[in-house]
């Protein structure tokens, strides 16, 4: 026998194994077990405490006991208790209230609380095995069901709990969408098909049934009056309305069907459309205009005015947007073309194609069948401006000017066209130039500008001063002149030659008969004859396009002609008469003529200035410049002796009128000076008595000023005395005062404190007294005599004093002495 002592306290358990029979048994506490060889602690070596069920709880026991009807264990044959090997029991808190112990071969596999289920929520719960439940219900392996709050849930082996879910709650203008995930019946009792969804709108918390799934919310979607939305049927459905929906049909909800539209299944949102709001002077199309039984009159057009509102419905277009109304002004039009044959409202009939114009002053909403092209306005012309006008009818085209101008609905505005030479010379280089407007040149003074006409083929010159107008077949002539020097062609580029009288130069070669080469610079004068009033004698002026290179290159051809049968030396000595008689030629006199007349322009040279003449071979034109140098040396010469004798002589003139100017300078300053010193003397004089005055009179001052200021000082000193006396005796005054005060007060304070003091001692006693009550005090009196005389009674001392010859007789005093020698416990 082992001597192994096992103490198990009360709740607390152990399972011992016989190894000779291989029985556990369960031993309970409270007791001391001593264990036995054969037997061995299955638990371990401390006991193990009962499973304790708090209210509401419940723990799960695999391989429980068995029991039989009766709630008693059933042991095997050898004793041993049967198990469930491969099961499970749900023991709950109002099944088992005490605490218990497991039996061998039980485990506990969990602890905790019975699953409460609130109001609005429900359990979902599985069947895990054939049963049948309280109700009577058979559960097949496998089935789902929900059990709805408020309950508490018993668990059961049998059944599986999955999830205990909350309920979805819709509010205002929200929905849920649900889907049958199988055949079944929603909460209405109608049959839903597995697959389809639908949408749960009533307010409040909603639980998804068994076969129904969760797919999300659906907020509906606020509708005012100025909005609507947009829906789509998926398939045909009958609406929230009660109106029957084809697949792919289209339609607007509006405030007046509801302020709150929530999307159902079979709805798909589009859009939302705003309403459409004309003022009064605001106007739109309408194509494809939806009838009276709701479907588009395709290809329709219709005009809504302002003032109203409204939406646009499914299939319906805004034509060009919302358009303002046309308010035309007296000098506005508008050009409108007919789109179809219609009649007007006064009755007239329009064609097809028709333009007509409509005049302002005038408010005009065009119809339906009328097209705007554009809108004129009055174009208003000055004398000088003017437009280009081109007629549809024939082609024709004009220029209108001086007047305001309404195009009519036949014309249009023409472009016309220019050379970019012609552009850069009117000075359109660089900004845009408007096409339409009448091209002007203003042409100079004593100038002349030619225009061809290509439609007449007729050419006129207008003379400046004067403005140019292009009529719409007229283009400028542009004339090519030559320029530099020598003359280089092309070089100018002009619309208006100069009639002159005017010059240019040229530089050109000639070539003696000696072969000596000279280069001449020579400039013409010239100018043009014409008649103003011979047109073919203006238009002769621009026969010939480049009359500077014309006339320089024939001029240029005489003088060579000249120059060549001529030598050197006496070319040098003649070279002015050679050249004018190459240029004018001679008369029959003999007599070099004044003109050079060129007869196909009616250019006339009056006069050359020869401006340079020198040999182009450079040592002829070293030689010609010795002798020219020695010519100009000797003319200096003569000039610098006559300008050397009439300097000395302007230089002797000078010095005698210096001379005298010298002597008259000095006798007017001696004069000016005796002046200046009288004038010193005097001013001195008059300054020494004005400062002894001064200084006397500010002495007179000082001391008067002095005087005045001691005798104020002495008066000011007695008065800060007197005031200062006067000070010290007031506050003297009030020192007495305050500390007679202060006293006074302090004495009434002691004597009102000692009338308060008295006042609290003698109610403090009185209420002591009638707290106590008379027959207390009466006692409290009596008490220590009787006291006393009890205790010589006790002591059995009767006629009993002790006193002394310096005590007097004091039996009260006597009987406390005895009473404190007296010991603790006295007999009563």
């Amino acid at each position: 026998m082992s001597n192994d002592i096992i103490r198990i306290p009360p709740y607390y358990y152990i399972h011992v194994q016989d190894r000779n029979a291989n029985i556990t048994r369960l031993v309970q506490g409270p007791l001391n077990f001593s264990k036995l060889d054969h037997e061995i602690i299955v638990t371990g070596k401390s006991p193990v405490p009962y499973i304790f069920l708090k209210p509401y709880h419940y723990c799960q026991i695999n391989d429980p006991v068995v029991r039989d009807g009766d709630k008693k264990l059933v042991l095997e044959k050898h004793g041993q208790v049967k198990v469930k090997i491969g099961e499970s029991e749900y023991r709950i808190h109002q099944d088992y209230p005490e605490p218990f112990p497991l039996f061998p071969g039980e485990s506990l596999v969990k602890t905790d609380s019975i699953p409460v289920v609130p109001r609005g929520q429900s359990i979902k719960l599985e069947a895990v095995r054939d049963f049948t439940d309280e109700d009577g219900k058979k559960r097949m392996s496998g089935d789902q069901w929900i059990m709805y709050g408020p309950i508490l849930y018993i668990p059961r082996v049998e059944v599986q709990v999955l999830q205990i879910s909350s309920p979805y709650v819709i509010g205002a203008n929200q929905a849920i969408k649900v889907k049958a995930k199988r055949q079944t019946k929603d909460y209405k009792n109608r049959a839903r098909e597995a697959g389809e969804e639908w949408l749960i709108r009533e307010r409040g918390p909603y639980v998804c049934g068994i076969d129904e799934e969760y797919c999300h919310f659906v907020h509906g979607q606020i509708i005012d009056q100025k909005s609507a939305i947009l829906l789509k049927a998926n398939q045909p459905f009958e609406d929230v309305y009660g109106k029957l929906r084809k697949a792919g049909e289209q339609w607007l909800v509006t405030n007046q069907d509801a302020s709150v539209h929530i999307v159902d299944i079979h709805e798909t949102f589009v859009e939302t459309r705003y309403r459409i709001i004309l003022r009064d002077d605001e106007f739109c199309y309408i194509l494809n205009p939806v009838d009276d039984k709701g479907q588009n009159q395709l290809g329709k057009k219709i005009l809504k005015t302002g003032p109203q509102s409204f939406f646009v419905q499914p299939g319906e277009e805004i034509a060009g947007g919302i358009q303002n109304v046309y308010i035309l002004g007296e000098d506005e039009a508008l050009l409108v073309r007919a789109e179809e044959t219609h009649t007007e409202a006064e009755g007239k009939v329009r064609n097809a194609v028709d333009r007509w114009m409509i005049y302002g002053p005038c408010r005009y909403i065009p119809p339906v069948e009328v097209y705007i092209i554009e809108k004129r306005k009055s174009i208003p012309l000055d004398t000088n401006e003017g437009i280009y006008v081109r007629d549809n009818r024939n082609g024709s085209i004009r220029s209108v000017c001086g007047r305001t101008y309404m195009l009519q609905e036949h014309e249009e505005l023409w472009p016309m066209p220019l050379d970019t030479t012609v552009e850069e010379l009117l000075g359109f280089t660089g900004k845009k130039r408007d096409k339409t407007r009448l091209i002007t040149y203003k042409c100079p003074f004593n100038s002349a500008v030619q225009v061809y006409d290509y439609k007449r083929k007729k050419s006129r010159v207008i003379l400046g001063p004067d403005l140019v107008k292009l009529e719409p077949d007229e283009q400028f002539t542009v004339n090519y002149l030559s320029g530099g020097k020598p003359k280089k062609p092309g070089v100018i580029k002009t619309l208006h030659i100069g009639l002159g009288p005017d010059f240019f130069s040229d530089i050109f070669q000639v070539e003696s008969s000696d072969h000596a080469i000279l280069s001449l610079q020579l400039s013409y004068n010239w100018q043009f004859q014409f008649n103003r009033e011979d047109m073919d004698s203006l238009v002769k002026i621009f026969n010939v396009k480049d009359f500077v290179g014309d006339a320089c290159s024939a001029i240029a051809s005489k003088v060579r002609g000249e120059v060549a049968g001529t030598n050197f030396e006496q070319f040098h000595k003649l070279s002015t008469r050679k050249i004018r008689q190459a240029i004018f030629g001679l008369d029959k006199e003999g007599k070099i003529q004044d003109k050079f007349e060129f007869l196909n322009n009616n250019l006339l040279i009056t006069n050359v200035d020869i401006q340079k003449v020198e040999p182009v071979d450079a040592k002829t034109k070293q030689s010609l410049q010795k002798l020219v140098t020695l010519a100009i040396e000797i003319t200096t010469k003569m000039q610098e002796a006559e300008a050397k004798k009439l300097a000395d002589q302007n230089e002797q003139e000078a010095k005698a009128r210096l001379q005298k100017r010298k002597i008259e300078d000095e006798a007017l300053a001696e004069k000016e000076r005796r002046e200046l010193y009288n004038l010193q003397a005097e001013c001195e004089s008059i300054r020494t008595t004005g400062q002894a005055k001064a200084e006397a009179k500010a002495l007179s001052l000082q001391l008067e000023i002095e005087g005045k200021a001691q005798v104020q000082i002495a008066e000011l000193k007695a008065k800060a005395r007197r005031i200062l006396e006067h000070a010290k005796l007031r506050y003297e005054k009030e020192v007495a005062l305050l500390d007679l005060d202060r006293t006074t007060r302090l004495k009434q304070l002691e004597i009102r404190k000692a009338e308060t003091l008295g006042e609290i001692d003698s109610n403090k006693f009185k209420q002591y007294v009638e707290c106590l009550g008379r027959d207390t005090l009466v006692e409290l009196a009596k008490a220590g005599p009787e006291l006393q005389a009890e205790i010589l009674n006790s002591l059995g001392l009767k006629g009993y004093m002790i006193m002394d010859a310096n005590n007097p007789i004091n039996l009260f005093q006597s009987a406390n002495g005895i009473m404190n020698t007296l010991p603790v416990n006295l007999p009563k």
